[in-house]
């Protein structure tokens, strides 16, 4: 079993990305295709083109969210389903960590208003304040995609409002973002008082909280969870034996950390990127349906919610799994 990753140079708006993406993908005679698009939009035709091409396809991170496009979807042989996060509850979750601690003036740092994820991050954000009557949106800062995109929009921020509370970071494509939003805080900073609250994790969890500016963050405990179950589901499909007759989702769990006692408890766990979600015999004798005729869709999400914190882990990069029934 092979994986192949498609280029990810620019290539265009990010609807024009996913359809080069798969493009390639089917270009290099892919057997299975797992992505994660930014909006619902792109769908049909990424659905016609692997039909077409009789490739297996599915979507990690991410809900089909438009009820049309979904059942487009599911209405092919090819499609499997997908894995994703609650979004939604996760952002409303943990705006109420802070509203309860009496943070009433929030500024949000997000993607495009299109991007799927960050929307409904900030519905469940805008959910939590309608239960506070004081509380209130100050201002936004969107696709912010540089570290100095980061750095400008948070220092104008800071000047423009200061009665700010906090910064709720719904999701930006800059890596190291979260770094970039607490080191300019924390320079800009003239009170204790600006905070940060943010949706993932990132790898340096536990310096994020000791800034003492970092008060909630919401997460699984590994950004690969999503695609990593995706996979198991598309090698048991390509294999001859789909956990289910029609396509499924699955939802990842996630948790909430509002302390740096909490975040250092699971640092092992969050930091350690030679993680072995599940030990080999474990994978090959349950994972696979072939090998576990038992196996099903809910019999699946059981094991993805019990291994919410990763307690099956195995801390070990070289360990290969063999597929082969």
């Amino acid at each position: 079993m092979e994986f192949i990753r498609a280029d990810q140079n620019d290539s265009g708006t990010s609807s024009e990305q996913s359809i080069y993406n798969i493009e390639y993908l089917l270009s290099q005679d892919v057997d299975g295709i797992l992505f994660a698009p930014t909006t619902n939009q792109v769908l049909p035709a990424i659905c016609r083109m692997c039909e077409e091409a009789k490739v297996y396809w599915g979507i990690y991170l991410r809900s089909i969210t438009d009820t049309e496009i979904e059942e487009f979807c599911k209405s092919s042989p090819y499609y499997i389903g997908n894995t994703y996060e609650n979004e939604e509850e996760w952002a409303y979750q943990l705006a109420q960590s802070v509203l309860k601690k009496g943070y009433r003036k929030f500024a949000v740092l997000s993607e495009a208003k299109w991007d799927n994820t960050c929307r409904l991050r900030e519905e469940g954000f805008q959910k939590a304040l309608m239960e506070y009557p004081d509380a209130q949106i100050l201002t936004e800062a969107r696709s912010m995609h540089t570290t100095s995109d980061i750095k400008e929009n948070i220092k104008s921020i800071i000047q423009a409002y200061p009665d700010l509370d906090c910064f709720f970071l719904a999701g930006t494509k800059t890596i190291g973002g979260t770094e970039q939003v607490l080191t300019t805080i924390q320079a800009m900073r003239s009170t204790s008082r600006i905070s940060l609250i943010a949706i993932d994790f990132s790898d340096k969890i536990v310096d994020d909280f000791h800034t003492g500016i970092l008060k909630s963050a919401y997460g699984t405990m590994q950004l690969s969870l999503d695609p990593y179950y995706l996979s198991i589901l598309m090698i048991n499909t390509l294999k001859g034996y789909p956990l289910e007759e029609s396509s499924t989702s699955y939802c990842i769990p996630g948790a909430l950390i509002t302390s740096e006692e909490q975040a250092r408890e699971l640092s092992p766990v969050i930091e350690d990127r030679s993680l072995l979600y599940f030990p080999d015999n474990y994978i090959q004798d349950t994972l696979f349906k072939w090998n576990n005729p038992d196996l099903d869709g809910t019999q699946f999400q059981k094991i993805i919610d019990a291994n919410q914190f990763l307690e099956s882990s195995v801390s070990s990069g070289n360990v290969s799994t063999i597929v082969e029934p």
